[in-house]
């Protein structure tokens, strides 16, 4: 903040204040100024100047008779279009207001609540309060921060896009108070779940006897390193594999959930194992760890699917008996962290360099670059063929500017996992969104989600990761679907490229290209097809050589009222439209218009094509 912005919040907050010591008594009004203070320190100025220092005033007011009431552990909400009569200001947006005792997600859940709903937030005010309250939870004193007096609460207010419908208004409070118990269960929960993890880690070796040695201690360094700070626990759930009257089914272990995995009401208790995915029916598995992502989009912290890792437990014939499953989100330290630092990822990194044969040199390099800048998704969850398959597929593009598909199939099917490599140059928001719907037509989509990399190198990569329709049966050709984001992709500038190579051979179709492909202005490619500019490209070509004038007159392909076209090539400058016309009309001809484009030729060179529509007189 600047000094003069600095100074201009000090004076508005003295008239605030001003004004609050003259509508309340002496007691109240030093709640109250307590209260301000706190709630615009982090306020930029512009946002506080919008509004007068009395309706500021007014604001702390009302805000202080709604959290007058609250006791430990519950929260307060309202969602609700402040009038002049009824609540004494009004605003332009509709406001939701939250008491909380104060604990971690809770602005970042409030966030991602609304903005799942379409709603676009202007303002967020988020003081922390130390607040005292009697016994039946009634306000009793506002207190300074840096104090031990009171209890920390969170009073958050989001000025959101203006809904008057009482039905929307009603679900916002609706999906905020289901998100926000979301989040209270899991922070209540948190030390619980984490003593599950390491007790699962210790319990490794017995729970998964059969298992390969190797990933089963790098599968318990996976969970030691989930504990430092790698992964945030929203919830678990143990299950077990039973025998049912026809099948097997997969139970939950009463009283075993915990955070959002909690037990309710409408808790599913047992599915029979024909009902899950083909991988997940499969009683014989070879790792004691599964890494993936669910269905369900997480409701608290940070948008996206929730990640779930799931620890099994063998029997002595090396079949799953059990499972206990975590629900969570995976830091940005995860994600940051070098995956030749990662349990499980190194391990199959380093499986595809040992697979390749690589000594340290220059495709060793390339192809450690590959594995560490994937999305660290797929290194969790691909296995080591998959990643083998994507590593060498990549080192193999190298530069080259080219498209480059890899689709991966998530082992329950959930979802598809597409990298899709494009030159960086023709990467724009156009390509990216062709190139979606065309996995997400091919996938029976349902929903797509995405991420891009643009680095220094010539390639741009997008993820796109495709949920299918319920039920829906996905079968596709990589290679065709790979042509078709080629055939999206592929500007005005590259399908003349193709043309001239397919007319003239590969050495001159090039050199043409080069010489003439980026020379021509946006109207003429608007105008003209690259089928048609394959023939004007030779024409500009001889007048490039020396030719002093080249001249073409045809018919076009789609006949327009017997439209003639003519068009005249000329390096330096076009030929006056006055010199043409006379000679154009003895020959009987009348033309209709004329479109001049001027091509900016390597080495500051300039070459004309006046195109001419004419018809016969």
């Amino acid at each position: 903040m600047t000094h003069e912005s600095e100074s201009q919040k000090k004076a508005l907050t003295a008239q605030v204040i001003k004004d609050l010591e003259k509508r309340l008594s002496a007691r109240k009004a030093g709640m109250a100024t307590r209260f301000a203070m706190q709630c615009v320190r982090r306020v930029p100025i512009d946002d506080l100047a919008a509004a007068a220092p009395t309706t500021l005033a007014t604001i702390i007011i009302r805000q202080l008779e709604f959290m007058e009431q609250r006791a430990a552990g519950t929260m307060l909400i309202r969602v609700f279009n402040p009038t002049p009569e009824r609540e004494g200001w009004e605003s332009p947006h509709t406001i939701v207001e939250l008491v909380n005792d104060d604990m971690p997600f809770l602005v970042d859940t409030g966030a991602l609540t609304l903005s799942e709903m379409g709603l676009g937030i202007h303002l967020i005010i988020h003081p922390v309060v130390r607040v005292g309250r009697n016994a039946e939870g009634k306000l009793t004193g506002i207190y300074d921060k840096t104090g031990k007096r009171g209890a920390p609460e969170s009073v958050i207010q989001f000025q959101v896009d203006r809904r008057t419908s009482k039905a929307t208004l009603k679900e916002i409070e609706q999906r905020l108070v289901a998100a926000f118990n979301d989040a209270h269960v899991a922070v209540a929960d948190w030390r619980a779940m984490e003593a599950k993890a390491i007790e699962a880690e210790q319990a490794l070796p017995v729970l998964a006897r059969g298992a390969d040695s190797e990933w089963r201690k790098e599968c318990q360094a996976f969970l030691q390193w989930l504990l430092d700070d790698h992964f945030i626990f929203l919830g678990v759930r143990d299950y077990k594999v039973v025998r049912g009257k026809k099948n097997y089914e997969l139970q939950l272990v009463p009283g075993s959930g915990l955070g959002i995995l909690r037990e309710r009401d409408d808790t599913i208790t047992s599915r029979p194992l024909s009902s899950l995915a083909e991988a997940a029916r499969k009683r014989s598995q070879k790792l004691p760890l599964i890494i993936t992502k669910t269905n369900a989009r997480s409701t608290v912290h940070r948008a996206g699917y929730l990640d779930y890792i799931g620890v099994l437990k063998f029997d002595k014939q090396n079949r799953t008996i059990g499972e206990r499953r975590f629900l969570g989100l995976f830091t940005s330290a995860a994600y940051n962290l070098a995956a030749m630092d990662t349990p499980l990822a190194r391990v199959r990194a380093r499986n595809v360099l040992h697979s390749l044969g690589l000594v340290r040199s220059h495709a060793w390099k390339s192809t450690v670059h590959i594995l560490e800048t994937l999305p660290r998704e797929e290194l969790l969850q691909a296995s080591s063929v998959e990643l083998r398959e994507t590593a060498v597929g990549v080192l193999h593009l190298q530069e080259r500017q080219r498209v480059r598909l890899f689709i991966r199939r998530e082992r329950y099917g959930r979802f598809y996992s597409c990298l899709v490599y494009i030159p960086r140059e023709r990467f724009n928001t156009e390509n990216r969104e062709e190139i979606q719907n065309v996995l997400y037509r091919a996938l029976k989509g349902s929903r797509l989600d995405y991420s891009v990399n643009v680095s220094e190198s010539a390639l741009a990569r997008l993820h796109v990761i495709v949920r299918p329709r319920p039920g829906a049966e996905v079968s596709f050709d990589v290679r065709a679907l790979e042509q078709k984001i080629i055939e999206v992709v592929r500007s005005w500038t590259d399908e003349l490229s193709a043309i001239l190579v397919q007319k003239l051979g590969e050495e001159l179709g090039l050199k043409y290209a080069a010489r003439f492909g980026k020379a021509f202005p946006e109207a003429y490619k608007e105008d003209i097809s690259p089928w048609v500019a394959a023939f004007d490209v030779e024409n500009a070509a001889a007048v490039d050589d020396g030719e002093t004038l080249r001249m073409s007159l045809y018919r076009p392909r789609k006949r327009r009222g017997g439209i003639i076209r003519f068009k005249l090539f000329r390096k330096g400058s076009p030929i006056p439209l006055s010199h043409v016309l006379p000679m154009l009309e003895n020959l009987g001809l009348h033309i209709v218009s004329e479109r001049p484009y001027e091509l900016h030729l390597p080495g500051d060179e300039r070459l004309w094509i006046q195109d001419f529509d004419m018809i016969p007189g």
